[in-house]
């Protein structure tokens, strides 16, 4: 963090960076470098287009500032809105550790395994490779849209809880899962940071999912069902890895270490905010599940004092609420602030409940808490609310991706009594204390209810 202090508040002009540039029509024209297998690239600033150009010159206009964001674990960006080659563009400056993935890179994987609802990704590359252990990464995305509270309110204003709002969420449901589907089974993608501001929704009813810098990238799918397919994903991976200047497996490595600190802990899993190391498939999902009851909590006309899922607590003491709140069909939404709903959304939010947190051995949200790979609910829940292509997957290799796999690291049991020696005027053998059985048997995670300040936010 000090290393980052210094980088933003020094002057552009040291190192020649555009964080700082001005919010007036000011031209940029980024030139990828002579390196073919480097996304080097370099950019100027305060270029004028000739003289009777056109619209598609290769010229990057700023109309608008968005956002500037500084998280806590060492990362700056900064969002521009903006026009390239005359259409209208998102341009987003990234200064990044050099040993976490680019989210430039992350965007090329999910293009080549051709998943839907990522942006489109207009240009992309690298300002600085590596300086004092941060790189200045750009992306130019195509504008996606509002947010999904935003596109509900403005499409369907004065007629909110109609047949035609159900619809639309629905819709947005359905996008969105093809896409984190899509991106876990055929990208090895996770995107670890589902939120309500990651979510956007076109003005035509298309979704798609931005911010792909905290993803975690697998080496392989796991399943070991395709020996030619691994080879295939090592081969993508090492010359990603190439073209950005990182090297792979330690930045794959920080990234599976960072499993439980990425997220938004609004709407985070409830594994995940117990701690758990490991993520799968589900979480993803679990996380979308808070984004729609959230949105919905937004809309309601009355606000009720019982909602408390969405309290702030820590992280730990989340989940716990949260898997209390959840454990009444008839009343959860209440809980997450929802008293006015349709029966259809009431539908859609219940199956949702039901995959999410009711399997063949019952109501399984506290035992999240403790074993994070308990496996979710019937896939046919989501049938509804999936297109085929969608279900296909979650059948096949997407349901062994749901949930992590069981760790062989056990729980430290609890150290047993040293043994007395007994001398030769006793008669009875030292008594043993029985270790709780619960304590012994294998877990994923740390300990949920263990204080961990370090997880508290990210």
């Amino acid at each position: 963090m000090a290393r980052l202090h210094y980088l933003i508040t020094r002057p552009s002009e040291s190192f020649g960076h555009i964080c700082n540039v001005s919010l007036g029509q000011e031209y940029l024209r980024f030139t990828p470098g002579p390196d073919e297998n480097s996304v080097l690239a370099t950019v100027e600033s305060h270029v004028m287009p000739a003289i009777g150009s056109s619209a598609s010159d290769d010229l990057f206009s700023l109309t608008g500032y968005i956002a500037r964001f500084i998280h806590p674990r060492g990362r700056l960006a900064h969002v521009f809105r903006s026009k390239y080659k005359g259409m209208g563009a998102i341009l987003k400056l990234s200064w990044t550790p050099v040993d976490r993935m680019p989210e430039g890179a992350v965007y090329e994987i999910l293009e080549q395994a051709d998943v839907k609802g990522v942006p489109k990704l207009r240009a992309h590359g690298l300002l600085k490779g590596d300086f004092f252990g941060y790189r200045l990464e750009y992306l130019i995305l195509e504008d996606c849209g509002s947010s999904i509270e935003d596109y509900l309110v403005s499409k369907h204003k004065g007629d909110l809880w109609s047949d035609a709002f159900v619809e639309s969420v629905k819709s947005i449901v359905q996008q969105t899962l093809r896409c984190l589907v899509q991106a876990r089974v055929k990208g090895i993608i996770l995107h670890r940071d589902v939120s309500a501001g990651n979510i956007m929704v076109a003005h035509n009813g298309t979704v798609k999912i931005i911010d792909w810098g905290y993803a975690k990238v697998f080496e392989d799918n796991g399943l070991d069902d395709d020996d030619e397919a691994t080879r295939d994903r090592k081969a993508v991976l090492a010359t990603t890895a190439k073209r950005w200047g990182y090297n792979g497996a330690k930045v794959l490595g920080n990234e599976a270490a960072h499993d439980p600190l990425t997220g938004t802990p609004l709407y985070m899993s409830i594994p995940v905010l117990a701690g758990a190391k490991v993520r799968g498939l589900a979480d993803d999902i679990e996380s979308l599940f808070y984004v729609v009851l959230d949105v919905l909590a937004r809309l309601q006309t009355k606000k009720d004092d019982t909602a408390c899922g969405f309290d702030a607590h820590g992280n730990k003491t989340l989940a716990m609420v949260r898997a209390g709140c959840l454990s009444s069909r008839a009343n959860f939404l209440l809980f997450f602030g929802i008293s006015a709903c349709s029966d259809q959304l009431r539908k859609l939010l219940c199956d949702l409940r039901e995959f999410l947190f009711v399997n063949s051995d019952g109501f399984i949200a506290s035992d999240l808490i403790i074993k994070p790979e308990t496996p979710r609910g019937a896939v046919k829940l989501l049938e509804p609310y999936a297109d085929v292509d969608t279900m296909e997957l979650l059948s096949d290799k997407g349901k062994d991706m749901l949930t992590p796999k069981k760790s062989a690291r056990q729980i430290p049991s609890i150290r047993p009594p040293r043994q007395i020696s007994s001398d030769s005027s006793s008669t009875s053998p030292p008594r043993k204390r029985r270790e709780p059985a619960e304590l012994t048997e294998e877990y994923e995670g740390d300990d949920p209810f263990a204080l961990d300040a370090k997880r508290s936010k990210l």
